[in-house]
């Protein structure tokens, strides 16, 4: 049909089936069996169907506009979290909100609820004909594994963890948020500024704050001895280290604060990870509620452009945070 606009009308006809049908199934609604949803796309691409872009406007219109169906789902996948628990604050409602403002409902799955399995997890998604999943970030493990049938599946994780698949991604600028740190402090005057950063979670955003402060350091030849890599979960002289280095301020994460000596205390102190209700030290908001509706908005994008299954280029979304004073 080269040279003429496919219209919707002549897919379902093609296909034997109603418009309303071949509609649904294009969308990866639950109520149209996965096999018949398998052979309208089939179909659609083979006669060069495609939607015209102003109809597909105006239908996410409408659907904004009115409350989520019960058929129009997406799955919020907690990866490690113990069950029934949120790690991140704002997470959970900057995905829900934002699924409810694009017509849909939001659901929440734990991997780690007792006697959940991956395996039994895809199972259950399938058989509730949820195909758009959003994954959680990491909190404790270093890598995830989902070795589900992605075919069936439009998919998108928060955060910068590796694993198995890779998907579209949505996740904080770790070097963006480290270096507007460094130029907020060399701003005021301050050349000896040093690093404090949880090993673990450096490696999973690809070293960049690491690497960040090696190459923005306003001391260079510097930088390596004021940067100091720990393993969180390890006793650490914090003392020791500064008496000997003597920083002038210093870079570092929340869940340090409580161990830093008095010396560091009476010098100006920046968060890579400060949180919206922080009241006593400056530094990176990572926005998670803008993170979370970002992956929502990558997974709601495939499933309105019917793809699903592993892209061969995942995007990624990366969002710098804000500066809170």
């Amino acid at each position: 049909m080269s040279g003429q606009t496919v219209t919707l009308t002549e897919v379902a006809r093609a296909c034997g089936l109603s418009v309303s049908a071949v509609s649904y199934a294009l969308r990866g609604a639950p109520n149209i069996p996965a096999a018949t949803a398998d052979r309208v796309r089939r179909t659609a691409e083979t006669l060069g169907y495609r939607p015209h872009p102003r109809v597909a406007e105006l239908m996410a219109h409408i659907r904004r506009a009115r409350q989520p169906g019960p058929g129009e789902r997406l799955a919020f996948v907690w990866m490690d979290a113990p069950f029934r628990s949120r790690p991140f604050a704002t997470l959970w409602t900057g995905a829900r909100d934002r699924a409810e403002q694009l017509g849909f409902a939001l659901e929440e799955f734990w991997l780690k609820e007792p006697g959940l399995t991956a395996t039994r997890l895809e199972t259950i998604l399938t058989a509730r004909g949820l195909t758009g999943v959003i994954l959680s970030p990491l909190s404790r493990e270093a890598r995830y594994d989902l070795r589900w049938n992605w075919q069936n599946f439009a998919g998108a994780v928060i955060g910068n963890a590796a694993g198995f698949p890779e998907l579209p991604r949505s996740g904080h600028h770790h070097f963006s948020g480290m270096r507007e740190a460094i130029s907020r402090l060399t701003a005021k005057g301050h050349l000896r500024i040093a690093t404090w950063l949880d090993a673990g979670v450096n490696e999973r955003a690809k070293r960049a704050w690491s690497g960040a402060f090696l190459a923005h350091h306003p001391l260079p030849s510097q930088a390596r001895s004021l940067l100091w890599l720990i393993q969180s979960d390890t006793t650490t002289d914090f003392s020791r280290w500064w008496e000997q280095r003597r920083p002038e301020a210093l870079i570092t994460l929340g869940t340090f604060v409580p161990l830093l000596p008095k010396a560091a205390l009476r010098q100006p102190v920046v968060l890579l990870d400060r949180t919206p209700n922080e009241q006593t030290f400056p530094g990176i908001d990572q926005a998670e509620d803008l993170l979370a509706a970002r992956a929502v908005d990558l997974v709601t994008g495939q499933l309105a452009r019917h793809e699903r299954g592993l892209p061969d280029l995942p995007a990624q979304f990366l969002l710098p945070g804000r500066w809170r004073e």
